[in-house]
């Protein structure tokens, strides 16, 4: 990849002519500069201009960035910057940077840009001040792509350089673990800049074994390759030599400067021998590994942190299960760890967890083992908003661990140590929001690419039903569920006003409040998790709520189900019953849903209301019955059929019928053996009908039934019989005239042979047979194909007819036969 030719031509304006020599890699690292020359002030450009521009735009728009960064070249920074001069104390900076709007995240920016001190000569003892107040307000390490703000800065350099000076920005920003690589596609970006911001780095001063020195130093390195590289710089004598100077006087905990400073080189093979003399002859192993439990944790860990950090050094110490061996308390180090991680999610952490999960756990005969997370620490992590964004990652992450935990347990091997338990509470465990946390992390990929998979795996091996199901992939979750853009402030006297709405008993205010509900934002109804609660229970109490009021509700209800957790379910199952029936007890016996209120059955909307949360509990239990005898593995089924078919002979409401059979219908294409079972066992035989003409799977019962006309008991056969009559009612078609004599060929011989066996039918048979020589001399008749004679196939039928009816002759009693 050429970068050098790239950054040749933006340099000397070459770049729109000669935009399609270069490939989409190489124009990858300039696309802040890109966007912000093909998209900037576009209504101000001559028309010339413009078409001049339309190659370049068409083919920056084969990048998907493309489209938020032309979003924030378009917005006014000068309107920004007296606004934010003007009224400083509007800037709201607890908006999370990812999901705010271009001009929020523009004005976000440009306020952290102000903040730098303005004065040309600074003290070191300023700008680290400065840079640490720069930092903690935490935009430029985890909320945004560095794209978007490698351009916001362009912008502000560009279009307001008295106000912004790139070497403070570049100063300001070292402390951020990011700055590297940060500051460097800055100024590769920024092309005129670049040499002069690389003196102004190698002039600062630091002491050696300071954060900032050796975050300078990795920039300068980066930039060193940037300008040879990128910029096509080349380094006269006395410029490398003082390169050399800079690198042999920085002090850096990394073995190639040590190498460079010292001119020697290590042999990797020599480093475990380094390593073992120096346990045996500096110090122990138990006082080693107790200074690694002291290590401080990582603050806001992010995968933007390089190199080998102090989490991989736990990690191999909690494989080696050093700290079970020394009876060395890691807990609280991890707790504290977990809390500070942010996304991107690092994959250090990652592997650290699944390390400490397995140390946790005694192997063979060694049984120190490892304290797991406090369940203090774990209630305390999730008390509080369900959808607070700071604490979504160390709730992941701790989910991660405890569900680990529980996985390994599964496999664990007890001959050897039986006293081993699971050390946190299903009621607990089981409450937890992880529809929530798994629906967004799904939403966020990126963040989240290396805890993903790993825990999908073990939350499908236990929690399956609880995963987003299709319905959710009908909400933008991270457009709905911007916690920065809602305030909670208020909510009970939101709730208290609409009950009070709703206790006046006004339809078309309770009907224009609920509506108003249901178009309002998803984070919203879900704080009004209460109150939808307790109208569904004045709905199912008082029964005279409009339907259009009904399915507004049950509408608000979805939405937020998609997100919530079991408490929810739990809590809806009792406003619809009115009795105190708890989650554990609906996982044992999802029949108790039928407890709930006859009304439900009656009404269509909270029937379907009904029917999502008999869904639920379904695949819950599902897992538990495959584990069971396979015998019994569709009795809960059959049973919730048969339910909701006398919930359809009773109620009769022809809606709350169409939702019942569809839901059968899915449940029979789950399991074929379910269809088979249920008719085995019957049902009223008034419900044939409706369930053929309704339930569209009915057509498999003609691969069995008739075993079911083989049983002795003559109900059955009645059942069968009927079931057959509606089946070919529904499915009856008419065959070709060549099918019908293929088959015809068949069945006559076979009905001579019953007349022999069964001489009582001997009248019906021969009537049949009369009937069928009318049909042939029609169909010969109708084709003019068909040639009457002995060899024609129709021809033979005929003359088989004939002869059966003649040997029999003298027994035919009653039936006129045709000719």
């Amino acid at each position: 990849m050429n970068f050098k030719t790239v950054y040749e031509a933006i340099k000397n304006g070459s770049i729109i002519n000669r935009i399609e020599e270069f490939s989409c890699e190489e124009l990858k690292p300039f696309l802040p500069v890109l966007a912000f020359a093909a998209f900037s002030a576009q209504d101000e450009a001559s028309s010339d201009v413009s078409d001049s521009l339309d190659k370049l735009r068409s083919r920056l728009m084969e990048f998907k960035q493309c489209n938020s960064l032309v979003e924030l070249v378009n917005v006014d920074v000068d309107r920004i910057i007296d606004d934010l001069i003007n009224n400083p104390s509007d800037i709201n900076l607890k908006i999370n940077l990812r999901c705010a709007s271009p001009y929020d995240k523009v004005k976000m920016i440009a306020y952290a840009l102000l903040k730098i001190p303005s004065s040309t000569v600074l003290s070191n003892a300023n700008i680290s001040a400065s840079a640490t107040t720069f930092a903690d307000m935490n935009l430029f390490d985890e909320q945004c792509s560095i794209d978007e703000l490698i351009c916001v800065m362009l912008m502000c350099v560009r279009r307001c350089p008295d106000k912004f000076d790139i070497n403070l920005i570049i100063h300001a920003l070292l402390p951020l673990p990011s700055a590297p690589d940060l500051i460097t596609k800055l100024l590769c970006n920024l092309g005129d800049s670049t040499e002069a911001s690389v003196e102004y780095l190698i002039a600062l001063h630091y002491p050696d074994s300071s954060l900032l020195s050796k975050q300078r130093s990795d920039i300068l390195f980066k930039l060193l390759g940037a300008l040879i590289v990128v910029g096509g710089l080349e380094l006269s004598s006395d410029e490398t030599r003082q390169w050399i100077l800079f690198i042999t006087r920085t002090e850096c905990a990394d073995e190639r400067y040590v190498c460079m400073a010292l001119s020697i080189k290590l042999d990797i093979r020599s480093l475990t021998k380094i390593r073992s003399l120096f346990l045996r002859h500096a110090t122990s192993e138990r006082e080693l590994i107790h200074k690694v439990s002291l290590l401080p944790v990582i603050t806001k860990f992010n995968g933007s942190h390089k190199g080998f950090l102090s989490a991989h050094c736990i990690t191999q110490l909690l494989t080696a299960r050093s700290f079970a061996k020394h009876s060395i308390p890691i807990h609280e180090w991890i707790s504290s760890q977990i809390v500070e991680c942010t996304i991107p999610v690092h994959p250090a952490i990652v592997e650290l967890i699944t390390s400490y999960a397995s140390s946790c756990l005694p192997i063979d005969s060694d049984c120190n083992v490892s304290e797991p997370l406090s369940q203090q620490f774990i209630q305390e992590l999730f008390f509080g908003d369900m959808i607070d964004e700071r604490r979504l990652v160390p709730r992941l992450l701790t989910l991660f661990f405890m569900l680990s935990l529980k996985y390994q347990l599964d496999k664990f091997d007890y001959s050897h140590h039986n006293n081993v338990s699971y050390p946190y509470k299903e009621e607990f465990e089981c409450r937890l929001p992880i529809r929530y946390m798994i629906g967004v992390m799904n939403a966020r990929p990126d963040d989240f690419h290396e805890l993903r998979p790993q825990l999908l795996k073990v939350v499908s091996h236990f929690y399956a039903y609880m995963l987003p199901n299709a319905n959710s992939f009908l909400y933008d979750i991270n457009s709905d569920l911007r916690s920065s853009s809602f305030k909670t402030d208020g909510i009970g006297e939101v709730n208290a006003t609409c009950e009070m709405e709703l206790e006046m008993k006004c339809p078309m205010k309770s009907l224009a409040l609920i509506e108003q509900f249901e178009w309002s934002r998803l984070q919203k109804q879900i704080h009004l998790r209460n109150f939808v609660l307790k109208t569904m229970n004045m709905v199912v109490d008082k029964q005279n709520m409009s339907d259009p009021f009904i399915k507004s509700l049950i509408y608000i209800w979805m939405r937020i189900e998609n997100i919530e957790t079991v408490q929810f379910v739990e809590e809806t199952v009792q406003a619809l019953s009115g009795l105190r029936i708890t989650h554990e007890m609906l996982c044992m016996q999802p029949m108790l849903l039928y407890e709930s209120n006859d009304y439900v059955f009656r009404n269509a909307p909270l029937f379907s209301c009904f029917l999502r949360i008999l869904s639920f509990y379904q695949q819950d239990t599902r897992a538990e019955r495959e584990e069971l005898a396979k015998s019994l593995f569709g009795a809960q089924d059959s049973e919730l059929v048969q339910m909701l078919l006398e919930v359809c002979c009773e109620f009769g409401d022809d809606k709350v019928k169409k939702l019942a059979c569809d839901h059968i219908h899915q449940m029979f294409i789950a399991d074929t053996s379910l269809l088979k079972l249920v008719h085995f066992q019957g049902y009223p035989l008034s419900m044939i009908s409706m369930t053929v003409r309704l339930i569209p799977s009915m057509h498999a019962c003609l691969d069995f039934v008739h075993d079911i006309l083989a049983l002795r008991d003559l109900t059955k056969r009645l059942f069968a019989t009927l079931l057959i009559i509606e089946l070919a009612k529904q499915a009856s078609r008419i065959l070709p005239f060549d099918e019908a004599l293929a088959y015809l060929s068949l069945l006559i011989p076979s009905l001579s042979q019953i007349m022999d066996i069964f001489p009582q039918i001997n009248d019906d048979i021969s009537f049949l047979l009369s009937e069928i020589s009318k049909l042939i001399n029609d169909g010969m008749k109708a084709s003019s194909t068909v040639a009457v004679t002995n060899d024609c196939h129709a021809q033979k039928l005929l003359d088989d007819i004939a002869c059966v009816i003649s040997k029999r002759g003298d027994i035919i009693t009653y039936k006129c036969l045709g000719s």
